[in-house]
């Protein structure tokens, strides 16, 4: 079953190594809708077969997963969000390391 498991992830990473090799960016700059879907999508999917979650729920939950995340994303681009989301993202991260760091020198 492992082999099984490894062969199958070695297939995926061929798949999406093919795919990068036409074209498909995760660089959103210039590009249509679907074009941006389909880059955050095989994005989502390395990300989850680089840190081998992608079997944790199988497939077709994981591919839900995924489309939920890109379709999100997208939905806040279209509405200019995604700028000040991430300052405000990046904001909340750096809040919260320094007070963690600051807890764990006290």
């Amino acid at each position: 079953m492992k082999i099984h498991a490894v062969v199958l992830n070695f297939a995926m990473v061929m798949a999406l190594a093919a795919c990068a090799g036409q074209g498909i960016s995760t660089d959103t700059s210039s590009q249509t809708v679907s074009t941006e879907l389909r880059a955050c999508l095989m994005a989502q999917a390395a990300n989850k077969i680089q840190d081998n979650t992608v079997f944790t729920v199988g497939i077709t939950e994981t591919a839900k997963e995924i489309t939920t995340t890109c379709l999100k994303n997208l939905a806040l681009q279209s509405v200019d969000l995604e700028e000040e989301t991430l300052t405000l993202s990046q904001s909340i991260l750096t809040t919260l390391t320094q007070s963690a760091t600051a807890g764990a020198t006290n």
